[in-house]
């Protein structure tokens, strides 16, 4: 993926770890990200410099999440996808209004890395549709066509097993 700025990724979070947490993942990813610990400092970088994706939590001081979403959807439209990363507000119906708001996605925090990722990767894929499978390594393409063919994980993961016989299974790394 192009490391340019019109492939940044806006991470809005007043917890810094969490904002650290969240470049770092994407960072290792092949994205640039710029992080703002306020609402209004997520709507100064928006307009200084159009993001690919803003990530956005809803519990911020001064303006809320869903204040800057909406700020947003002003400014640039439903092209610029959103997604809410936030631990408060994590009831089914708070997903669900989060989404008729209209954010593009409500992910919960804790999350699990491997699925931050991969939302990420579907909300930009979606909001540019004649991109191909990009950022994506060639062993996250080869597990992806494993479940395509309609294997199981434990299956997958026994292949794997048999390819790198001097790794453990995880579940006997596990219990060892």
């Amino acid at each position: 993926m192009s490391r340019g700025l019109e492939n940044t990724v806006l991470i809005v979070d007043d917890d810094g770890r969490v904002r650290a947490l969240m470049t770092r993942l994407l960072g290792q990813a092949g994205f640039v990200t710029r992080e703002a610990a306020t609402g209004e400092e997520a709507l100064a970088a928006a307009r200084e410099q159009k993001p690919r994706l803003v990530l956005l939590e809803i519990s911020l001081p001064g303006l809320s999440g869903y204040e800057v979403l909406r700020e947003l959807r002003d400014s640039f439209g439903e092209g610029l996808p959103v997604a809410f990363v936030t631990g408060v507000r994590t009831d089914h119906l708070d997903r669900v209004a989060g989404l008729l708001l209209g954010a593009d996605d409500y992910l919960v925090k804790p999350f699990s890395p491997d699925e931050f990722l991969a939302r990420v990767r579907a909300l930009l894929r979606r909001s540019r549709p004649g991109e191909d499978r990009a950022g994506l390594t060639p062993r996250e393409l080869d597990v992806l066509r494993l479940l395509a063919q309609g294997l199981a994980q434990d299956e997958i993961a026994e292949r794997e097993d048999g390819r790198h016989p001097h790794r453990a299974h995880p579940r006997q790394a596990r219990c060892a």
